[in-house]
Order: C-alpha cells, then sequence, then structure tokens
C-alpha cells in the first residue's frame, strides 16, 4: 500500500530528499514475516525475521573481521573496518541492488537494527565512562589545561566565523545559530572514549605522549561536552522560550540525582563487597538495566540519549572491585555483540549516491564548516605543545591523536538527523570525513612516534661494565606476593657492602582492569592514596615485606617501592622508562612459568609477554629470576649458591652464615600479617648472633664418611663404641685428613710431575716467554691494577676503599 501526505512530504525533506529527487514518497506496509519451524525443506528460510537478522550480523562480522585483516599493516585502527563492514551491507555497496536489500534487509528487519544500534551507543559509552578516570584532571598540569582549552576554543570560533561568510550558501535548517554551535562543537572535542581503544591497540597507554593525550582528552570533553549542552538548549528554544528553561532545570536534576544518589548507592555496593572479591552478580544485573532507564530518562526529557549512560558510568568508582567486574562482565558482550548492530545501522544511512542527488552545492557549505574545524583543532593543538617545549615528534603525534575521531562524533551526526539540522546526504559526507580523518592520522601517529625509541640508547648499562665500589641500580619486578621471598633471598646472596650499595626500585606490576588510563603510584610519597591499591591487600603486604627488608638492611640497602597498573601489552615501557630514568644497571623479572618442578611448570602468558618486551627493549642487563618455591634454591644467572655451596664441601670448618636462611625463612612470615615486625628483627638480632660461632661442628655421618676406607669405617665403629677415649695417631690422621687445605698442598698430593709431557697440566701451562717488563700486581679486593702494599701482610690494593675493606676483612684473616 502506498501513502502520501503532508506528513510524508515533511518526513522526507526532514532527512534530505529534495522533490527533484523523489516525487512520490513511499510508506510500505508489509505483511509480519512469522517463523519456519519446518525448516529450508518447506519454506523460505529469508522469510523468518529473527534467523534474518542473525543472518545480517553475520554478515557484517565476516566483513568487518576480513577487512580488519587486510588493513591491519597498514596500521588503521577497529573502528575504520567495522564501519567498512556496515558501509557494506549499506545502500552504498551491496545494499544498492534492490535484490539484496529486499531480500536481506527489508524494512522489518531494519527497525530492530536501529533500536539494538542505539542500545550498543549506549553501553559503548557506559562502559567507556566506567574506565575514564576524573582525577587525572586533578593531576594534570598547566599545560594539559592550556592545550585542552586551546584545541576546543579555536576550531568552535573558526567554524563560527567561516559560517558567517558562507551562511547564504547553507539551507534553512543549517544556517541556525544552534545547528552551528552543535557542528562547531562536535569537531572541537576529542572524545575518550574513542581515542583510548586507538591508543591501546597502538601500545600508547604507558607511553608519555598516550598519558598526557589521555588527561588532556579529559579536559576538553568536559569543555566541549557543556559547549554542546548550551548549543542544545538554544535548539529547545527555537519553537518556545521555555522549553529552554525546562531542559536546563531537567539536565541540573539529573545530573544532581546521579551525583548524590547513584554515587553513593554505588559505594555502598563497594563497601558491602568483601575485600578481594568480585561484585556480586545481583547488584551488576541492576546497574546494567539502569542504563536502560537513565537512557529513558534522557530521551524523556529532550536531552541526547548517549549522555545518561555516560554520566552513569562517570559516577560508578573506576577500577576494582565495580569498575573492573562491570568491565569484565559486559566489555565483550557490548563490544562483539551489540556494536556489530551499531555499525550496521551506521552503514544502513550512509548513501553516497544521495550526496550526488544533492549535487556539490549542497553539501559544499558542511565540508568547509568540518574541514577549517579539523585544521585549526590540529594547529590549535600543536603551537600549545611547541610553546611548552615538547620535541616536535611529539607535538605533531599529540595533534594527530587529538584529531582522531569515532563512535562518539557518528552518535552526534545521528542525534542531528534527530533534530534535523542534517540529512541523509550530509550525514553520509559526515562519515566519509570521519572516516578520512582517522585513516590517516592513525598511521601517521604511528610514523611519528616510537615507543621504544626512548630506551635506545649508545651504550647499556651492564653489569660488566659497571666501576667497583660504586651504587648498583636495580629493578625488581613483582607479580605477586609469592614472588617476594625469592626477590628478598637474591638480595641477601648479591651480600651489599657500604661501598657497595644497592638501591633497589620495586615495581609491582598489576594488569590493567576496569579504567582505561594508566596508573602510576610511588609508595614514598602518596602513601595515603589507597584508591589504586588492588583491594588494600596485595599492594600493602608487599610493600610492608620490603619496607621491612630495608629497615634491617638500611645501611646496605636502599628499597622504593612502585605500584604500576598497565596493560601487559605496555608493561615493558613503565619498567624500562624507570630503568632509564634512575640509571639502573639490571632490571630482575621473575620466570614465566609457576611452580616449576624441573619438568613441567604453568606458564603464565602475562609475564611471558611482559619478560620478552623487556628483554628486547631494556636499556641494561636483565635477568630472569628462576625461583623453585621449597624444592630448591632461586637461582639467578650464575649459580652463586653452587659455587658456595662447592666451597662449602672443599672447606667444611670454616665459619658459615646462617642468617640469609633466617632472613628468608623470617620474611616469608612476614607476608603473612604486619605484626610480624618485631619478631622477625629478633630473629635478625639472634642470627647475627650465630653468626659469632666459634665453628660449624663436622658431623661424622655426614656425606664424607663415603670417601673412607674399610680400615677408616672400622675405627669410626671403634670410636663410637668407645665413646670418650683418647685419640689415637689413626684419628688424628684422619681428622688431618678433613682440615682445610691450601693450594700448595693440593698440588702437592695430585703429583702432576708424575703426569707424561704430553699431557698438559696446572705446573706445564704456559703463555709465552716470560715478559720483559717489571711484574704487574693486582688488588685483592676489586681485581683492579694495585700500587700500594699492606705493611702488615703485604698484600696488595689499589684506593683507600679496598684498603679499607682489606684491612676489615683479609689483612692476616682467612677469608671465606
Amino acid at each position: 500500500m502506498v501513502v502520501e501526505g503532508k506528513a510524508a512530504t515533511a518526513h522526507r525533506m526532514s532527512y534530505g530528499f529534495s522533490d527533484q529527487l523523489h516525487s512520490r514518497f513511499l510508506v510500505i506496509c508489509q505483511k509480519s514475516k512469522g517463523g519456519n519451524p519446518l525448516g529450508i525443506f518447506q519454506g523460505d528460510p529469508l522469510n523468518n525475521s529473527f534467523g534474518l537478522i542473525l543472518l545480517e550480523i553475520a554478515i557484517v562480522l565476516v566483513a568487518s573481521r576480513t577487512v580488519r585483516f587486510l588493513l591491519k599493516p597498514l596500521k588503521q585502527p577497529r573502528v575504520i573496518s567495522d564501519l567498512i563492514g556496515g558501509i557494506f551491507v549499506g545502500p552504498s555497496l551491496l545494499g544498492h541492488n534492490k535484490t539484496f536489500s529486499t531480500h536481506l534487509f527489508p524494512e522489518n528487519t531494519k527497525f530492530v537494527v536501529r533500536n539494538m544500534g542505539l542500545m550498543g551507543f549506549m553501553y559503548f559509552l557506559f562502559i567507556s565512562g566506567v574506565k575514564m578516570d576524573l582525577t587525572l584532571v586533578k593531576k594534570s598540569g598547566r599545560k594539559h589545561v592550556v592545550i585542552a582549552f586551546l584545541g576546543v576554543l579555536a576550531p568552535i570560533l573558526a567554524v563560527i566565523g567561516l559560517s558567517c561568510i558562507i551562511r547564504p550558501l547553507m539551507d534553512k535548517e543549517l544556517a541556525k545559530d544552534s545547528s552551528i554551535g552543535a557542528v562547531a562543537a562536535s569537531v572541537a572535542i576529542p572524545a575518550f572514549p574513542v581515542l583510548f581503544p586507538i591508543l591501546k591497540e597502538l601500545n600508547l597507554l604507558s607511553s608519555e605522549v598516550g598519558r598526557m593525550a589521555l588527561s588532556t582528552a579529559i579536559i576538553s570533553d568536559a569543555i566541549g561536552l557543556n559547549a554542546i549542552a548550551g548549543f542544545e538548549a538554544i535548539k529547545q528554544g527555537e519553537a518556545k522560550s521555555t522549553y529552554t528553561i525546562w531542559y536546563v532545570i531537567s539536565t541540573i536534576v539529573l545530573a544532581l540525582f546521579m551525583v548524590t544518589v547513584v554515587r553513593k548507592f554505588m559505594i555502598w555496593i563497594i563497601e558491602r563487597t568483601p575485600e578481594g572479591k568480585p561484585v556480586d552478580q545481583s547488584y551488576v544485573t541492576i546497574i546494567l538495566l539502569g542504563v536502560l532507564v537513565i537512557g529513558f530518562l534522557t530521551d524523556m526529557f529532550g536531552i541526547a540519549i548517549g549522555n545518561g549512560p555516560l554520566w552513569l558510568g562517570l559516577v560508578i568508582p573506576d577500577g576494582p572491585p565495580l569498575g573492573s567486574t562491570l568491565v569484565d562482565k559486559s566489555e565483550t558482550f557490548i563490544m562483539e555483540i551489540l556494536m556489530p548492530f551499531s555499525f550496521t545501522y551506521i552503514g544502513l544511512y550512509t548513501d553516497v549516491y544521495s550526496m550526488a542527488s544533492i549535487g556539490w552545492s549542497g553539501v559544499a557549505p558542511l565540508f568547509y564548516m568540518v574541514l577549517i574545524g579539523y585544521a585549526f583543532k590540529f594547529i590549535a593543538t600543536l603551537l600549545p605543545s611547541l610553546f611548552y617545549n615538547i620535541p616536535v615528534r611529539d607535538s605533531l603525534t599529540l595533534s594527530l591523536i587529538m584529531s582522531l575521531r569515532g563512535q562518539v562524533e557518528i552518535l552526534l551526526f545521528l542525534h542531528w538527523m534527530d533534530k534535523k539540522i542534517i540529512g541523509i546526504p550530509r550525514f553520509s559526507l559526515m562519515i566519509l570525513l570521519t572516516m578520512a580523518v582517522t585513516a590517516v592520522a592513525t598511521p601517521l601517529i604511528a610514523f611519528f612516534y616510537d615507543p621504544t625509541r626512548p630506551y635506545m640508547v649508545n651504550k647499556r648499562r651492564t653489569i660488566q661494565h659497571t666501576p667497583p665500589n660504586t651504587d648498583i641500580g636495580i629493578i625488581l619486578c613483582i607479580h605477586d606476593q609469592e614472588s617476594v621471598n625469592g626477590l628478598i633471598n637474591l638480595l641477601e646472596i648479591s651480600y651489599p657492602t657500604t661501598t657497595s650499595r644497592f638501591s633497589v626500585y620495586a615495581i609491582h606490576l598489576v594488569e590493567l582492569l576496569g579504567r582505561a588510563a594508566p596508573v602510576f603510584v610511588d609508595h614514598d610519597k602518596e602513601e595515603e592514596d589507597d584508591r589504586y591499591c588492588n583491594a588494600h591487600t596485595a599492594d600493602d603486604t608487599i610493600y610492608s615485606a620490603l619496607k621491612l627488608y630495608q629497615e634491617v638492611r638500611a645501611e646496605f640497602v636502599n628499597i622504593h617501592a612502585f605500584t604500576v597498573q598497565a596493560p601487559n601489552r605496555t608493561m615493558y615501557q613503565n619498567i624500562c622508562e624507570m630503568a632509564l630514568l634512575n640509571k639502573a644497571t639490571i632490571i630482575i623479572v621473575p620466570y614465566h612459568k609457576e611452580h616449576l618442578d624441573g619438568v613441567t611448570g604453568i606458564v603464565r602468558r602475562g609475564i611471558q609477554s611482559v619478560n620478552s618486551s623487556v628483554l628486547v627493549h631494556a636499556p641494561c642487563s636483565v635477568g630472569v629470576l628462576v625461583d623453585k618455591g621449597e624444592l630448591r634454591q632461586p637461582i639467578v644467572g650464575l649459580r652463586v649458591r653452587k659455587f658456595a655451596t662447592m666451597e662449602e664441601e672443599s672447606n667444611s670448618s670454616r665459619r658459615m652464615s646462617t642468617r640469609t636462611r633466617k632472613v628468608a625463612s623470617k620474611m616469608a612470615a612476614a607476608l603473612g600479617s604486619s605484626d610480624n615486625r618485631t619478631q622477625a628483627a629478633i630473629a635478625r638480632l639472634e642470627a647475627l648472633e650465630n653468626d659469632n660461632a666459634v665453628m660449624e661442628a663436622v658431623d661424622v655421618n655426614d656425606d664424607d664418611e663415603a670417601s673412607l676406607d674399610e680400615d677408616d669405617q672400622g675405627y669410626l665403629q671403634k670410636r663410637h663404641a668407645k665413646g670418650t677415649m683418647r685419640k689415637t695417631r689413626q684419628a688424628k690422621a684422619l681428622e688431618a685428613r678433613k682440615a682445610p687445605r691450601s693450594f700448595l698442598e693440593l698440588l702437592h698430593e695430585a703429583n702432576l710431575e708424575s703426569l707424561p709431557p704430553h699431557v698438559p697440566s696446572y705446573i706445564r701451562a704456559a703463555v709465552g716467554p716470560p715478559s720483559s717488563t717489571s711484574r704487574r700486581y693486582f688488588c685483592t679486593v676489586c681485581g683492579y691494577a694495585a700500587s700500594y702494599t699492606c705493611v702488615t701482610c703485604g698484600m696488595r690494593f689499589c684506593c683507600i676503599r679496598c684498603q679499607i675493606v682489606h684491612n676489615d676483612t683479609r689483612c692476616l684473616k682467612f677469608v671465606a
């Protein structure tokens, strides 16, 4: 049935169709399509509306995934491939074919796609609001505020100024002040929900430029959204002035309700959630249903439908437990199920043929306005960045990032269509301009800025080239509480001294969940800031253990504790940046296998990717700590403990320190509670007193008995039987065999002179003829060339520091 009248004509004109294009506007009444329970064998499967919608979404997903695969080498973001997938099935490409559009996208399914697409945009803005960290505004510096303010103000003024010149060329609706202001404001704002996923794809979230862009975007959004709300109020008052008043009142009331009632309810949910546990599923369901309710309220008050879900997301505290739980449980469904409906909705309204129908004169004014707005946006961000001495490449990168367009701008274009500011031809133009700007800017960002460039130093600082008697900078990477014990053991066996202190920078690495901006916490400066600590348990425990260790070893070790929350893909940037700024000599990362038993282990993919990136981009040496737990001792690079064990076997009667073993066990106990500091301190004092024991007793039942001959075994049996009888010559000889022997005695016992001449040995090893120059002497402490001799024992040293170490540990003493 065909219907035509005034309403149809008004509807036609609101969407930009001229009378010359369509002399008649058709309203088609179709029979509702029912189900087909008997399948393809007894009917048309496309006659089922639900099955047809599933087929449409499958086509869009396949098209967008294919385009994403093809455009990935060109550094194109996901939003571009999704838009192309939606346009692919729209009237611009496949939908232009009558058969395709009639069978696959009839009017009854388009209605469902449009409404599901709007729901997708609502939930997208909601989840983006949950991730936003508004405290970045407080932490932003003056340059962030200036760049954000000029980046919004300059394009608005430029677009308004140009529109005053070309206003005679505009149509009646676009020439209104409210319409010009809406276009100017939408071009000026850099939407945070658009920048975050693109920066995440480019691995720039943890970079300096990425952090600056996110902070500036939040400030710009606050300014730009207020400007849009102002122009929206003017638009409401065009019909009647009182509508503006009611619009402002309803907006203020809804905002106050969100800040007071809804915010307190979210905090109440967090307080009822047990520490370290996710939020109850019922609360998550209530909040997700609240998105639909708040969307209804904003639409009822005449506010843009996307504002309500965004405000609801902003009042929810980001991060764990509530923010991370919402993101974890809903993000996949929103991005992979609902958003394809949204891009299909966009594709169905994008018709490049309608642009040709109204001609260049119909779209030229809007094209010039948008083009001049983008140009001034770029310049207004670039010039302040250069003024604040930001490098040229970084300034260009920041300007390109702030020019990116995406889902938020597209939703504004749809809002313009609802307000009859633009029609389908101009909407199609805006979609194409949005895609062009983002498609060009994204690969340029990857070209101008390499996040690994700051770590590419000409000469790496390594352990090998570290001068003696200097402080050693160490970066300790901590992923969980279990790795702290092994790292403290490592510091103990490394044996720092007063002349070679350890400056340790311990970084607790936490995967970024429930928020968009990475978090960096310096515990020495921000001990009171608990909102960034993961559930107040892991960070507090690790920090307490490190602080306790520093209190005991303060003379030799200086520990600085940090917490970093970032995606696993960009976590290496924080580690390398910390090593570069603090001139660290070595970075120690934990092994990516957990519960290693020599054969099998649990591979932790996140740690593995972080370790691989650190090994590639680190500006210094890198060590991988393999901590085998209680079964075996930690192994770090060179097997230090193995060498110590070999020395113990060769010299069983020397003094041995039990401090390392005592410290390791007590530190493990300290991890369980913060009240064990006193006990651990007492245990350390006892361990130091035990170090003053005269000698360690040699047990006759140890492994050395396996090397005794039969006579010795018989003697030992007699000795055990007689108890405290006087030692015989044989017993004294046996003790002499077990006593420590010098190197010369070992050479004499080896009888190397009896070996054939062609067999190499220690006494026959020779480098060349005797040197004609004077003999060189080396320091017995550090190994460098020595010019001084101890007057007491005759040993060599090279400087005053080595003389102090020599007098304290070596002069006329047995060296362990």
